[in-house]
Parts: structure tokens; C-alpha cells; sequence
């Protein structure tokens, strides 16, 4: 069920319901040098942006459990512990040799 958001939807003073605690939101990053250097900064920088808004489910608050997305042709894996999300590992979705930038 999707929330009624007013900053994107068609009414700006309706109420936000259940979205509106998570406004703002964001988690700080962290994102080690060796996974940084595989990505060029554009999309390193874009990432960050994405990982920020904490892609998880809202539902899961495990810090031992790894999640997981494809972004631009790479798997990226983090876990969440807190207000602190760390980049665990990027690898190339096609398990072959990363691309040369």
C-alpha cells in the first residue's frame, strides 16, 4: 500500500500517515577505500546518495544480516547496524573482471 506523500503527490496538506517519521532519514555511510576504487567517483558519489536512504526493506532491522542490490552492473552488499550502514562487498554482476574505467 502506497502512503500518501504530499511533497510528490497532487494534495501538499494531506497528512503523511506512516511515512511521515521516516522523512529525512538517512543513514550514515560507510564505504571503504578498496570497494571505492573498483567504481568511478560519479557513481560512487551516486551510490552513497542511494545507500543513504537505506535501500533495506522497513520492515528488517536485523545487523547481522547482509543485503544486497544490483547497481550499474555491479552487486553490491551491505549490512546495517544502527544508524550506520557498511559497504560489505562489489563485485561485477557477470563474476567476470571488473570494467576498466
Amino acid at each position: 500500500i502506497k502512503p500518501y506523500l504530499p511533497y510528490a503527490d497532487s494534495y501538499p496538506d494531506a497528512s503523511c500517515g506512516f511515512s511521515q517519521p521516516l522523512q529525512g532519514h538517512c543513514l550514515q555511510v560507510e564505504f571503504p577505500q578498496r570497494w571505492r576504487n573498483l567504481l568511478p567517483p560519479a557513481l560512487c558519489e551516486a551510490l552513497v546518495q542511494i545507500l543513504e536512504q537505506d535501500p533495506r526493506p522497513a520492515y528488517h532491522s536485523d545487523s547481522q544480516r547482509v543485503y544486497g542490490f544490483v547497481f550499474a552492473d555491479w552487486n553490491v552488499r551491505f549490512a546495517v547496524s544502527g544508524s550506520v550502514l557498511t559497504v560489505c562487498s562489489i563485485k561485477p554482476v557477470s563474476g567476470e573482471e571488473a570494467p576498466r574505467w
